[in-house]
């Protein structure tokens, strides 16, 4: 089922309220919010959601007009099918771990402290506030564990 944009959840809420069965797959993605990292879930197929309509007991008319509800996905003129086999794997998807906000090797700009409005590369974690940067300073790399909020990706 496609979704308006920006109302998976919106329609998810709507048509299990009508006694269909929904499947809106979601990953987990670390991000920064005011300078603070946060585990945020976002939808995995943006404006899809997954339905299981029984077409004898369901009405079409009213599905399509939920709230939320862009259209059927339909090939031809009939609902397109998606096998059991195929949604257990994509629910196993969901318990992956989240997506970090910086990988090794990333280049980051450092926003606070004495070394602000340098580049870095991002090198790894160190814990969970901090985090481990190479730096070149005066012509000389340097390996540096700085706080999580003095440095943003580029």
């Amino acid at each position: 089922m496609r979704t308006k944009f920006k109302q998976e959840d919106r329609a998810e809420r709507e048509l299990s309220q009508q006694g269909i069965e929904c499947f809106l797959p979601k990953y987990k993605i670390e991000k920064l919010v005011k300078r603070k990292k946060i585990i945020s879930e976002e939808p995995l197929f943006t404006q899809y959601i997954f339905v299981l309509i029984d077409s004898r007991k369901n009405n079409w008319t009213s599905i399509k007009s939920t709230r939320g509800v862009s259209n059927i996905v339909v090939f031809g003129s009939r609902p397109s099918i998606i096998h059991e086999d195929v949604i257990s794997e994509i629910r196993k998807l969901e318990s992956l771990p989240p997506v970090p906000l910086l990988k090794a090797g990333q280049t980051v700009k450092i926003v606070d402290g004495p070394f602000k409005g340098l580049d870095a590369i991002y090198k790894a974690a160190d814990g969970a506030v901090r985090s481990l940067i190479l730096i070149n300073f005066i012509q000389n790399n340097q390996n540096l564990i700085i706080d999580n909020n003095s440095i943003q990706p580029l």
